[in-house]
């Protein structure tokens, strides 16, 4: 037996044992023999209409009664041999409850008569045939009470985990996932506020229209929760464009002839597709990328999620209520933000460890670091060994050689201190100036510019005389070793908008990439980050900062000379040709037009380096831009005129579009 069926099997038990008198089962609609519960498809008509059932019944003489219906979502009058009866159940979770008195059994028969309208509330049938309970039950039935009491408790989280992650966004913008997840949230509480009957009574009759919307933001809301915050693709602009028409079409749609069933299957249709969507892009995250764990416990959410509204899916298809009429969509509905805030209690366990353990190692570093130094300076001629297994500067194990770069070898290692897992760069060579230079302003630029598409830093340090410089692990390659995607606009178009943000918060702190290349973009679990900024050039406003250019040139050659050339030829601009001193960032946007045009169209722009051209005293050809997306853009990104080139934030907002 499957987790889910005992679960429903003990819940309905639970619920039987607390209900009880006699189903009645035999009903008449205008001659017709109906049998109840029903679904949607059977006995009762398909289009909106006011309709009767009738049925009569043989009771104890003189007896009092109490005919409940458990779950039926919509206006519903009840009378007894013309006599009508008056509704004292709570109609808000779709519980009707009427008393019948002595004087209407006298006879021993009861000819019961139920008048309602199908419309969009009531489309689903009845999920629960009718009952006959002896005595006046005054109660709300142990259904009605756990549907109420479990859509209150779902409210209060909702609101409580909206207001939590929306005061996260207000106090820091660039923690999208959290709004978006706050407005799916808001949306979702739509859902309880129906299920007590609170929705009706503000809305009336576009009640049912207010929650079709709701599913339509909820759904959206996901879809860029997991975009921003897991690196999930954006969603297309049809799939908004689709829930858009949705939303609208359906407060159209409730007022048209065979409403009711069209709009429950498009939903029903619509929800399935967005499951399976959103499970299949958390299985993809939690296979790899930086937050497996993450994506690990939503789906554990999702799955609970699916077992929980399973019944009250089920009996919207075919409307029976598995569950006697007890909603557990409730239980599901709230499972993802409490998810959601166990990985919010995660992360801030992980920064408090994070935190603690690198107050250790500044104190660390701090009694060392003058002993440290001295022993550099005395050690730097000295050959560098990097193996497996070696213990670099008593904390990191090497496991193994990633790769190497123009300046700096790169490994993977084990922090002894935790076991997580790193990067860890030392350079190739030693003894110059400029390249230790070099090599300590990458590890500054990483380190002062915190940003999601940016490569960190996490420790610098001396061993052995050789400098090394720590980052994350990013396990997915480089966007060069992705060039069998090349060409693919649909994934490319996403790659492209996180590189134009990460330039963008390089250009906004002063910073010239300089060496922008694809080799220097790393790519894991959708996440695109700039790397390698051994080429790059800062300035404070005008000036270029002492410490950078100007800080050798008493005692030895700049970092940065007029007439050096430094970069890849491929992806520089042609005005580099002139010199190194004092680039601008639009040679930045140069490389990124260069770049953007082999992701969208698999081929370069140019037949030869514009740079090289320059270099030879020739003028460059033009960019060629057949069949491109972003055409016009991409064509003043590969301008000959650094002046009409986009800014970096125009190419963010281009790209995200």
């Amino acid at each position: 037996m499957t987790a889910e069926r005992t679960i429903t099997l003990l819940v309905a038990v639970a619920l039987a044992a607390c209900s009880h008198g006699e189903p009645i089962q035999s009903w008449q609609r205008e001659g017709m023999r109906v049998t109840l519960p029903n679904g949607p498809l059977r006995d009762l008509p398909w289009r909106d209409e006011a309709y009767a059932l009738t049925a009569d019944v043989a009771v104890p003489l003189g007896s009092s009664l109490t005919l409940i219906v458990d779950c039926y979502h919509g206006e519903l009058t009840a009378t007894v041999d013309g006599t009508r009866l008056l509704d004292i159940g709570d109609a808000g979770v779709g519980e009707h409850r009427y008393l019948i008195g002595p004087e209407l059994t006298g006879d021993g028969r009861l000819a019961i008569r139920l008048d309602t309208d199908r419309e969009l509330l009531s489309a689903l049938g009845f999920g629960v045939a009718p009952r006959l309970v002896p005595g006046s039950q005054a109660r709300p039935t142990p259904v009605a009470r756990f549907n109420r009491y479990a859509a209150i408790i779902e409210l209060g989280l909702i609101f409580v985990f909206s207001a939590l992650f929306g005061t996260l966004y207000a106090l820091d913008r660039r923690r999208r996932d959290d709004a978006t997840f706050a407005l799916g949230s808001l949306a979702v509480a739509v859902g309880p506020l129906w299920q007590l009957g609170v929705l009706q009574a503000v809305l009336g009759a576009w009640a049912a229209s207010a929650l079709g919307i709701a599913i339509c933001i909820s759904h959206v809301a996901v879809l860029y929760f997991l975009h921003f915050g897991f690196g999930a693709p954006a969603p297309p602009r049809w799939t908004t464009r689709a829930y858009a028409v949705l939303a609208v079409a359906t407060p159209v749609c409730q007022q048209a002839p065979f409403s009711a069933g069209v709009i429950i299957v498009v939903y029903l249709i619509t929800s399935v597709a967005f499951f399976l969507w959103a499970s299949r892009m958390l299985l993809r995250i939690a296979h790899v990328g930086p937050r497996r764990g993450d994506a690990r416990i939503l789906m554990i959410a999702i799955a609970f999620t699916a077992l929980a509204v399973t019944p009250d899916v089920l009996g919207e298809l075919f409307g029976y209520a598995l569950l006697h009429g007890a909603h557990t969509v409730a239980l599901g509905a709230v499972t993802f933000p409490i998810a959601q805030a166990l990985v919010l209690v995660r992360h801030q366990v992980e920064r408090q460890r994070k935190l603690e353990h690198t107050a250790a190692e500044l104190q660390r570093q701090v009694a060392e670091r003058s002993r440290e130094l001295s022993d550099a300076l005395a050690r730097l001629a000295q050959p560098a060994t990097v193996g497996e297994g070696r213990v670099i500067d008593g904390r990191y194990r090497v496991v193994r050689k990633i790769g190497a770069g123009g300046m700096g070898t790169v490994y993977e290692v084990e922090r002894t201190g935790d076991g997580e897992r790193l990067a860890l760069k030392t350079m190739r060579a030693r003894g110059a100036p400029d390249l230790m230079a070099r090599f300590a302003r990458e590890a500054q630029i990483a380190a002062e510019i915190v940003h999601p598409n940016l490569v960190s830093v996490i420790d610098i340090g001396i061993a052995d005389g050789a400098l090394f410089l720590v980052m994350p692990l990013i396990a997915g390659g480089s966007l060069e070793q992705a060039r069998a995607r090349f060409g693919d606009a649909a994934w490319a178009t996403p790659v492209l908008a996180q590189i134009a943000r990460g330039l963008a918060a390089l250009h906004e702190r002063g910073v010239v990439h300089r060496d922008l290349k694809p080799g220097n973009v790393l790519l894991a679990g959708g996440v695109a980050r700039i790397a390698d900024f051994g080429l790059a050039h800062m300035t404070d406003g005008e000036q270029t900062l002492p410490s950078l250019d100007d800080a050798y040139a008493a005692t030895a050659a700049p970092l940065t000379r007029a007439g050096d050339v430094f970069g890849t030829p491929r992806y520089m601009a042609p005005e580099l040709a002139r010199g190194a001193h004092a680039p601008a960032p639009s040679s930045d946007v140069f490389a990124f037009g260069v770049i953007a045009v082999e992701l969208l169209a698999n081929r370069a722009p140019f037949a030869e380096p514009p740079v090289l051209a320059r270099l030879d005293g020739r003028t460059p050809a033009a960019a060629t831009l057949d069949g491109v997306t972003h055409r016009e853009l991409l064509a003043r990104c590969l301008g000959l005129d650094p002046e009409q080139r986009p800014t970096a934030d125009e190419l963010v907002r281009a790209f995200s579009a």
